[in-house]
């Protein structure tokens, strides 16, 4: 079971980082974001994320449906009595459709680039919560998945 999410969380990886190099080869047109782009509080994990012009960045449709099949099948359980080996596989659960976004990407420009800020720090609190299965790492997972839509369509 570990061998499988390192397995995942390393293809993943490898995807994201193999899709962001082609587009370092072929740049896209994006304009950088407008002087009424809202920035996110510092520190509370999503640094660097920005609104389009003061509205949410449209996702396509692969996107979309992924983020809600990781929303609902994360913040409707019961946390505090899957802590531990029931959080973990729920976070192992999370890293397969991680997997799926990224092997699915089709999104180019500014909001595909405002995905890769979040992702920068969606991924590595699921893999933290797949490792210790605490109620606080849950949390932070928690707290990705319902700012998702205060940035994203």
């Amino acid at each position: 079971m570990k061998l499988t999410r390192m397995l995942v969380l390393g293809i993943a990886a490898v995807t994201l980082f193999a899709s962001c190099r082609g587009a370092e080869e072929h740049p896209h047109d994006v304009e950088a974001p407008a002087s009424d782009a809202v920035s996110v509080v510092p520190g509370d994990g999503l640094d660097g994320l920005v609104l389009d012009n003061g509205r949410r960045w449209l996702m396509d449709d692969h996107t979309r449906s992924t983020f809600a099949k990781m929303a609902t099948s994360f913040l409707d359980l019961d946390q505090g009595s899957l802590e531990g080996e029931g959080l973990k596989t729920a976070a192992a659960d999370l890293q397969v459709l991680t997997a799926d976004l990224i092997r699915g990407c089709t999104m180019t420009g500014e909001a595909h680039d405002q995905l890769h800020a979040y992702l920068t720090g969606y991924m590595p609190a699921v893999e933290a919560l797949s490792k210790s299965g605490r109620i606080d790492d849950a949390g932070k997972v928690t707290h990705y998945l319902e700012s998702y839509d205060e940035y994203f369509e």
